[in-house]
């Protein structure tokens, strides 16, 4: 029996556009505002006084948001471009990456705004924690007038949640499709069904995730039945992430990160990989 999409699927797909050429310069300014993300000091951060804030001077504003029932922590930060004004929301990864990975559940659920989708159930629970405070935010930025670009970022977990985030600030038309939206995440694991990759690929402006050579994280939770699938589009690092290759639109590419040996035998390694991303090592983020 042929697939039925939901209304959202079918309005992402029509109205797809071409994706945005990748850009490491501004992956590694992704990368650094997921880094900001990690601090967990809300006063450094809104004060703009953290270690990695101080790198940052073009962003003129900065709220932190957080749940600590779900270690949730999002900055929603605004910067002043060349080309126009960009509102940034980033998200903190995973603290202790092996345990999580050890104790990882694979379950998932539907979204109610997306019939069709399933979504990993401790993403979606991580995002609905803070849902409202990160819309309420986002739309009093949005009404003043002065936001040409909406861009959503994190590491690890923080990429899942991340996605997740604005393919809803999309579907709920709180950035319409006169506003650039994109995402950028660094080591994101799988986050839902192939019905919710069909909306992220039609919903975004621009959807890169970038994996440095043998992370583990991107392959949890398995590939398996159709269930989990990545969206694309995937850009995979060498070891010493010096050269990278765009990889094909599948999400799946078998030469890319999949193309690499399991984890299991060598966690470490695997974890030093995810932990290391464009000469950020996400340890370093974290605010004494």
């Amino acid at each position: 029996m042929p697939r039925i999409l939901s209304f959202w699927v079918i309005f992402a797909l029509l109205a797809a556009s071409v994706v945005a050429e990748y850009s490491q310069a501004y992956a590694h300014h992704s990368m650094e505002l997921a880094c900001v993300a990690y601090c967990n000091n809300d006063e450094l951060v809104d004060s703009w006084s953290c270690p990695m804030c101080k790198q940052l001077p073009q962003i003129d504003y900065a709220h932190s948001i957080r749940d600590d029932a779900e270690s949730v922590i999002v900055v929603i930060m605004t910067e002043q471009t060349d080309s126009g004004k960009i509102l940034h929301v980033a998200f903190r990864g995973t603290v202790d990456i092996k345990n999580w990975v050890e104790d990882f559940k694979a379950w998932q659920e539907k979204f109610d705004e997306w019939p069709e989708c399933k979504v990993h159930d401790g993403f979606a629970r991580a995002y609905r924690a803070v849902e409202e405070q990160i819309r309420r935010e986002v739309q009093l930025l949005m009404a003043k007038g002065d936001i040409t670009a909406v861009r959503t970022t994190g590491h690890s977990l923080g990429g899942a949640i991340a996605t997740l985030c604005a393919v809803d600030l999309r579907t709920s038309g709180i950035v319409d499709r006169d506003t650039f939206l994109g995402t950028y995440t660094f080591g994101e694991p799988r986050v839902g069904n192939p019905d919710y990759v069909d909306l992220v690929e039609g919903t975004l402006d621009e959807h890169y995730r970038v994996v440095h050579w043998q992370d583990l994280v991107p392959m949890v939770p398995p590939h398996m039945l159709g269930i989990y699938h990545h969206a694309a589009n995937e850009v995979w690092y060498n070891e010493d992430m010096s050269d990278y290759r765009i990889c094909d639109g599948s999400g799946e590419d078998p030469t890319c990160s999949l193309s690499q040996p399991t984890w299991v035998g060598h966690v470490d390694y695997s974890i030093d990989c995810h932990l290391h991303y464009l000469g950020i090592f996400t340890s370093e983020c974290v605010c004494s």
